[in-house]
């Protein structure tokens, strides 16, 4: 057996099963602790570090797992104003926040085609850098990158006419 300053004694927090170790002085101290409840490691004066520890376990547990999340609303109309129905928006996480949550992976991307008014709602995404890219026949492809950190956004992307096509080559 080692010194008695060197001893020590398991903690338990909360439900989790996680824990600390804390260092006691000497048996003496050791012996004079009173436990809170029969059988429980936790003794009176050990109650408000644990109380201050839970407090902090808990609230880093919760932002550690619900990073900030964006409700994103991609409006798709043409040159003249009109709604572009039927656009194919792709939207991709790029940077930010943490994407796990417990461990699970958190959808970062999302492929969703525009209503009759032009409109796709995206479901929440982890705020940060985004791609948004939109396709739609008849029209050039649009995409771009955009810094999200507000709770709810709206993206207006204005698509232009397909570009004329010329040939290098002549005819003889």
């Amino acid at each position: 057996m080692g010194r008695a300053s060197d001893q020590r004694i398991q903690l338990c927090i909360g439900h989790a099963g996680a824990g600390f170790n804390q260092v006691l002085p000497d048996a003496a101290v050791r012996r004079s602790l009173r436990p809170v409840l029969p059988g429980c490691p936790y003794t009176e004066s050990m109650r408000l570090p644990h109380a201050i520890l839970c407090g902090v376990t808990t609230a880093l547990t919760l932002l550690a797992a619900q990073p900030p999340m964006t409700r994103l609303t991609i409006e798709v109309t043409d040159l003249k104003g009109d709604p572009v129905e039927q656009a194919s928006v792709t939207v991709r996480f790029v940077e930010g926040r943490s994407v796990k949550s417990f461990g699970k992976e958190i959808v970062t991307r999302y492929h969703l085609k525009t209503d009759s008014q032009g409109i796709a709602r995206i479901p929440p995404i982890p705020q940060g850098k985004i791609l948004v890219q939109v396709i739609a026949k008849r029209f050039q492809t649009f995409g771009e990158v955009f810094e999200v950190y507000e709770p709810e956004r709206t993206i207006q992307v204005q698509l232009k006419p397909p570009q004329p096509q010329y040939s290098v080559h002549s005819v003889h």
